[in-house]
């Protein structure tokens, strides 16, 4: 099995039974900001519009339970937003850390080796009015060395989860890439 098709198999295994709450399927709209254009992602969701702003260079695809990027520059890796409503989630505290570290557990390979659970990131990022948490993982398979990452943060409605996953030399930038994009994440009230 090749890396390329272990990187995007990950894709399939975010867990989360439950609907999805956002619409990923995006509408691109773009803004010329005195000759520089921004390219915002808008998803329908059950209580408006949500926009976001990709990191730039970097590919989508949307379909309606998910949001799946791809770093540019010829780096490897992958990155799925997904949102989940209903009951089965609850605010990332330390009583219920292990059962989300449990989630992050079903996403690393089955053969992988030399699996570590890295602490929890609780300062990964705060926006919105409260933080996300991110907890990471590293394994090894055909001989290379992954970082897998799933962030949480919780919204009155529905729960962002974020999975990223890049060969461990490139995780860190990639993370940062997305970090700094959460920042145009919200609700797009100019939208009809």
């Amino acid at each position: 099995m090749s890396r390329t098709r272990i990187l995007f198999g990950f894709l399939l295994l975010l867990h989360g039974a439950v609907f999805a709450q956002i619409n990923f399927t995006p509408e691109v709209v773009e803004y010329d900001l005195d000759g520089v254009v921004f390219k915002d992602l808008r998803f329908k969701s059950e209580a408006g519009f949500v926009k976001y702003r990709p990191p730039s260079g970097w590919n989508y695809k949307g379909e309606s339970s998910r949001l799946h990027l791809f770093p540019g520059e010829q780096r490897r890796g992958t990155v799925t937003f997904e949102s989940i409503t209903g009951n089965s989630f609850g605010a990332l505290t330390e009583n219920n850390l292990e059962e989300y570290t449990e989630i992050l557990r079903t996403l690393i390979p089955p053969d992988a080796l030399n699996v570590t659970i890295k602490p929890e990131d609780k300062n990964w990022i705060f926006f919105g009015g409260q933080e996300g948490r991110l907890l990471e993982a590293e394994y090894e398979q055909f001989g290379e060395v992954f970082t897998i990452g799933l962030f949480f943060r919780n919204f009155p409605r529905y729960q962002l989860r974020i999975g990223m996953l890049a060969p461990q030399d490139e995780f860190e930038s990639m993370k940062e890439d997305i970090r700094v994009s959460l920042h145009g994440w919200g609700m797009d009230f100019a939208a009809e």
